[in-house]
């Protein structure tokens, strides 16, 4: 990567970049072991989805946050975004189909908007059996028939 490049990186961009270096280096065999883990977290899946035909899950963790301050330090960017993806991140890996979907809003917890009482659309994922895709897209579409997030 060009030095300019990097320079313009993003800081969770940059710490991922450093933490892998770092594994490859302290950790020779972790890459090994790491390839592994998706396999057992389809399983995992493949058997909830044995006993249920779609799973539901919020799609993030938590109600949107505010960015850090632009002259804010690398850790104080990174802190907003700690499990950001950790409910869509496993099926990135798992190969499931998901469909990501509002379902409501819900009020500001912090930083510009919480006077004001904004509300920020919030959502929830369709997760499927692998091949299912069209089971996936029938259950939305009947939710999204039947509600109106907007008003939720």
């Amino acid at each position: 990567m060009a030095q300019e490049n990097w320079d313009q990186a993003y800081v969770s961009t940059k710490n991922i970049y450093l933490n892998g270096l770092y594994a490859v280096q302290n950790f020779p065999l972790l890459l090994a072991k790491a390839t592994n883990l998706p396999r057992q977290l389809r399983d995992a899946y493949d058997a909830a989805l044995d006993s249920y035909d779609l799973l539901l899950t919020p799609t993030l963790p938590y109600v949107a946050s505010s960015h850090a301050a632009p002259d804010a330090a690398p850790l104080e960017q990174m802190k907003k975004q700690v499990g950001l993806t950790s409910n869509t991140a496993p099926f990135n890996q798992s190969g499931h189909p998901v469909l990501a979907m509002p379902i409501g809003l819900l009020p500001l917890v912090e930083g510009p908007g919480v006077k004001d009482n904004v509300k920020l659309p919030v959502s929830m994922q369709i997760i499927g059996k692998w091949w299912e895709e069209v089971a996936v897209y029938e259950a939305a579409f009947a939710w999204e028939k039947s509600n109106d997030w907007r008003k939720m």
